[in-house]
C-alpha cells in the first residue's frame, strides 16, 4: 500500500466472504439458448482498525483518519474488501438458423453486470469504480458447411468507462491515476477455412 512516497505491506487482521452464486442456461427452442449467472458476495474486513489511509495533502487529511505512531491510519472494520462487489452477473441469448439450404444465421446478445467496489485497500472514493453494465452483440451468417463466415461484432455498445486498476501516485500525494478497460467497439470479422 502506498504510504506517502513509499510502499508498506501488511494485512488486516480479519476479513470475511460469504455470497450465493446461481447460474443456469436453457435451451428454450432449437433455434434459442439462453443462459444467466447472478452472484451475490458479502466480503468484508471484520477486524482492520490500523487500515491504511488515503493520501491526502497534509493539511487536509481524510476525515477518518488519525495518527498512529508517525503513519496515518482508520479503521475499516465492517467495510467492503478491494474487488468485492455485492451483485456481478450476466445474462445472454443465443440464436442460430438456417437461411436458405445453404447458409446458417447466428446471434449473442450479452450483458455483463457488476455493482460499484473500491480497487485499492485504503476504500478511498476517489479509487472507487461505480457500478456498469456492458452489452455486447455478434452477428453472423455463415456457409452450412463451415467453410466461411463473416459476423459483426460490438463490445461495450453501452460505451461504458469504467477500470480495472487504480491507485495513488507515488511522490505527489493526492494524485491518482487509472487503467482503462475498451470503449465501444465495432468489428467485422471474416473466416475462411481451406
Amino acid at each position: 500500500m502506498l504510504n506517502g512516497a513509499s510502499f508498506s505491506v501488511g494485512n488486516a487482521a480479519e476479513a470475511r466472504s460469504q455470497g450465493v452464486e446461481v447460474d443456469g442456461r436453457w435451451r428454450a427452442a432449437p433455434w434459442l439458448t439462453l443462459t444467466g449467472a447472478l452472484a451475490w458476495l458479502d466480503a468484508k474486513y471484520t477486524d482492520y482498525a490500523n487500515a491504511p489511509c488515503p493520501a491526502r495533502p497534509a493539511a487536509t487529511p481524510y476525515p477518518s483518519c488519525a495518527l498512529s505512531g508517525t503513519v496515518l491510519v482508520q479503521n475499516l472494520t465492517g467495510h467492503d474488501l478491494i474487488f468485492a462487489p455485492e451483485w456481478k452477473g450476466s445474462f445472454g441469448a443465443e440464436v442460430e438458423f438456417d437461411v436458405g439450404e445453404s447458409m446458417v444465421f447466428g446471434g449473442r446478445l450479452s450483458t455483463d453486470f457488476t455493482s460499484s467496489f473500491y480497487m485499492v485497500a485504503d476504500n478511498d472514493p476517489l479509487d472507487r469504480q461505480d457500478g456498469y453494465a456492458k452489452v455486447d452483440l455478434r452477428l453472423s451468417l455463415a456457409d452450412a458447411g463451415g467453410r466461411w463466415e463473416v459476423a459483426l461484432a460490438g463490445r461495450n455498445l453501452t460505451d461504458e468507462t469504467t477500470s480495472n486498476v487504480g491507485n495513488d501516485i507515488p511522490a505527489v500525494t493526492g494524485a491518482h491515476y487509472r487503467s482503462y478497460e475498451s470503449p465501444r467497439s465495432l468489428v467485422v470479422q471474416l473466416r475462411v477455412q481451406y
